[in-house]
């Protein structure tokens, strides 16, 4: 082990890379056939900028852990989380019960991912074609087709034919950051830009936008992963 590297990761590459990861874990990536004299010579040459990289990082939350469906576990869904049961049957697998939380099958707890995956993105259908619906109705904006994806690093899309695409890590955050998004993605049938005219007609459609906005900004990119 090189010191001031947490990790060493080999890989058919051409080049010497450092990283500094959420609470200071410094990973090295380098080619297969790097000798170890090349690599320490290189951490040695970057000692001040890990020193700064890692204090900086040391800050930062550590990045959540995938779901383990055990019993008591909490699953975050709609900006709240809520208990995960493990029950002896369970038609669908999983379920939501309002005042309980989540019932997983005993006999499905391996299939857990993949139904919390299918549940999450039923449920930001039936959210996001709600919104549609309502202010389709009250602004008259015409979308095009509604698509679910399981993007990570964006919320939603608006295409050019103005189908509009919505991650399923919707459904995991505040009602309020949903509509925002939904909202966010109608105004993009009309402007298909983030002009003044764009972000003008956001703030008459939803004045107080500004608050679920901040809150993607600061707490979305630190959501668990489903799958």
């Amino acid at each position: 082990m090189i010191e001031g590297v947490d990790e060493i990761i080999f890989s058919k590459r051409k080049h010497i890379t450092l990283t500094v990861q959420p609470g200071g874990k410094t990973v090295l990536r380098a080619p297969l056939r790097a000798k170890e004299g090349t690599l320490r010579a290189f951490v040695e040459a970057q000692a001040d900028w890990i020193t700064r990289a890692q204090r900086r990082m040391a800050s930062l939350p550590l990045p959540p852990k995938p779901y383990r469906f055990v019993e008591g576990e909490e699953i975050l869904y709609m900006g709240a989380r809520y208990p995960l049961h493990l029950v002896e049957k369970q038609k669908s697998g999983l379920t939501f019960k309002e005042g309980l939380g989540f019932c997983l099958a005993k006999g499905r707890q391996a299939d857990g991912a993949k139904l919390l995956e299918n549940f999450m993105r039923a449920e930001t259908r039936r959210l996001c074609q709600a919104y549609l619906s309502h202010y389709a109705a009250l602004k008259g904006f015409k979308p095009g087709a509604l698509r679910i994806n399981n993007a990570k690093t964006r919320w939603g899309s608006c295409s050019a034919r103005n189908s509009l695409n919505f991650s399923l890590r919707l459904a995991m955050v505040p009602l309020a950051c949903l509509e925002y998004v939904v909202v966010h993605e109608l105004c993009h049938t009309q402007y298909h830009n983030h002009g003044a005219a764009f972000w003008g007609l956001v703030e008459e459609v939803l004045p107080a936008y500004k608050t679920p906005r901040a809150w993607l900004k600061k707490y979305g990119g630190n959501l668990p992963p489903i799958s």
